[in-house]
């Protein structure tokens, strides 16, 4: 088995750091760019370069359609066992309405997930056939900050890190949604 390719994860995020000034600056002006489709969309095209592609980590969907309780909802990535969050960088993680909001929302696409979502089904069922404790996890980014939800599906049991406050996303962030990426194992079920 070849050697794993050697990121520097500390650069990736000083990558993400400059997408998210700018952003933060497009939103300062109001400027129409300002959205979070468009901040999410740059952040990205850095992970998919620098992150997945020398990993070898597949290519997640984007805009996932969730069944919610009453409605649908679409996460802006879906990594199989693991979906992303993006929050516009102003007024970002640090409003606590904003981060009350997200872990809510990201809670809701996991509940959604664990309970009707058939590709979902089937990552759960490979891993506990692996002998797996599978999780869901959330990753909400703003690209200054990240806060992660994690769902413990034989436990029944929610942990979102940090419990208050944000956690800066840089290399030691980085690393952790790297390794729920590569336990994720998504493999895009093929089309028929």
């Amino acid at each position: 088995m070849p050697d794993a390719p050697s990121l520097d994860l500390a650069k990736v995020a000083q990558r993400i750091g400059s997408i998210t000034r700018e952003h933060v600056e497009l939103c300062r002006k109001g400027a129409p760019r300002c959205s979070e489709e468009n901040f999410a969309q740059a952040v990205e095209r850095v992970l998919r370069d620098e992150v997945r592609e020398p990993l070898g980590i597949a290519e997640p969907a984007h805009e996932y359609k969730i069944g919610l309780s009453k409605h649908y909802g679409r996460a802006d990535a879906y990594y199989g066992l693991v979906v992303f969050e993006y929050k516009r960088p102003y007024p970002g993680l640090e409003s606590e309405r904003v981060r009350r909001e997200a872990v809510e929302q990201v809670q809701g696409y996991i509940e959604g997930l664990q309970g009707g979502d058939e590709e979902t089904r089937r990552l759960l069922s490979e891993a506990k056939e692996l002998g797996n404790r599978p999780h869901l996890t959330g990753v909400i980014l703003d690209g200054n900050y990240v806060v992660f939800v994690d769902y413990d599906t034989e436990s029944d049991r929610w942990t979102v890190d940090p419990e208050v406050g944000v956690r800066a996303l840089d290399g030691v962030a980085l690393g952790r949604i790297i390794r729920a990426l590569q336990a994720s194992e998504y493999h895009p079920a093929p089309s028929v």
